[in-house]
């Protein structure tokens, strides 16, 4: 509650009394009651039967505009007060919630008798009344624990009402979708597609943004964002068979995120140390066809009284001019 006060102007003060009453979260107002009464300073002064007019004004708005002809009659002892008038405002806040307010008055009085006289007086609020922030957009954030596309984070809502609800939206590129509508939950689970991947040239990852819009019921009540992380995933090899006999032809299927990515292929087998690059870029799969001189030279790197050896394909993935990464995957020779 506020009250502003005229100076003393003939033994009297014009006073406006402010009082929050309540806030409504879904239209972002406040109700604000006010009461306009004027106070004898005492000593005797006093007045009956004056009409008093007056005009009131709150966050620039005109509440109260009424000229003394058309006034009920007051009276005030004193050292007493007498109300003139009172009302309810209804205030619109900032869009954040906050909201800062001013008020004045004035008053005009007509003397119906000898030795009855109130003073015209006028008052302004010395100072602003802040009203109660009224709870708006709620805040996210977001787990770290993983960039990669294609695994599951965490976003988590804080709000500021518990009747709350959000809907959750990404954008990545020119890419775009919905992860939750309406949701009643603080702690939902987002996987980034990894069809991301395709937004991306020659980076291995880029930044994306999380929207929430906050709703009290139906009424969007403002949206707040954050970034997110998108990095692609490693392409990973498997070959068609496990096994496959020296000299005979291999092919591995590469799992991939998108299709702007290539790969190049190495391999080691048996006691090699080093690995062996195999000629060619590669998308969604290739072939392999072990040969190392002849069969005998393979067969040469299995240990003895074995009748086959192990491999290892190393895959890297490059998207453009940028190294994603590396995998490997297992595979096996049989001696003819």
């Amino acid at each position: 509650m506020a009250t502003y006060s005229s100076a003393l102007t003939d033994h009297y003060y014009l006073k406006l009394e402010v009082t929050e009453q309540s806030y409504s979260v879904a239209n972002n107002t406040s109700t604000l009651a006010w009461r306009l009464y004027v106070q004898s300073s005492g000593n005797g002064y006093y007045f009956s039967t004056i009409k008093i007019g007056a005009k009131v004004t709150i966050d620039g708005t005109v509440v109260l505009n009424r000229a003394y002809s058309s006034s009920s009659q007051y009276s005030c002892a004193a050292g007493g007060t007498v109300d003139i008038a009172s009302g309810t405002t209804t205030i619109p806040h900032n869009s954040d919630g906050t909201k800062t307010i001013a008020a004045g008055a004035i008053s005009a009085s007509n003397t119906t008798q000898t030795g009855a006289y109130c003073p015209n007086m006028s008052l302004t609020s010395g100072s602003a009344l802040t009203l109660t922030a009224i709870p708006r957009a709620s805040a996210i954030s977001i787990s770290t624990n993983s960039s990669v596309m294609g695994v599951a984070r965490t976003i988590t809502i804080s709000r500021a009402s518990s009747s709350f609800t959000h809907t959750l939206t990404y954008a990545f590129g020119s890419a775009s979708g919905t992860i939750a509508t309406k949701t009643s939950s603080t702690s939902v689970s987002f996987t980034p597609p990894t069809s991301l991947a395709s937004q991306l040239t020659n980076a291995k990852s880029g930044t994306g943004t999380i929207t929430c819009e906050t709703f009290s019921g139906n009424t969007s009540v403002g949206t707040s964002s954050i970034s997110f992380t998108g990095t692609i995933p490693v392409s990973t090899a498997s070959p068609a068979n496990n096994t496959t006999t020296m000299g005979t032809s291999l092919t591995f299927n590469i799992s991939r995120a998108a299709s702007n990515l290539t790969h190049s292929v190495e391999y080691k087998f048996g006691s090699q140390t080093g690995y062996t690059a195999i000629t060619g870029s590669f998308g969604a799969s290739f072939s392999f066809t072990s040969a190392r001189g002849n069969t005998a030279s393979l067969a040469s790197l299995v240990s003895a009284n074995n009748a086959s050896g192990a491999g290892t394909m190393r895959v890297t993935t490059y998207n453009g001019t940028a190294t994603v990464g590396t995998s490997t995957a297992s595979f096996t020779l049989k001696i003819p």
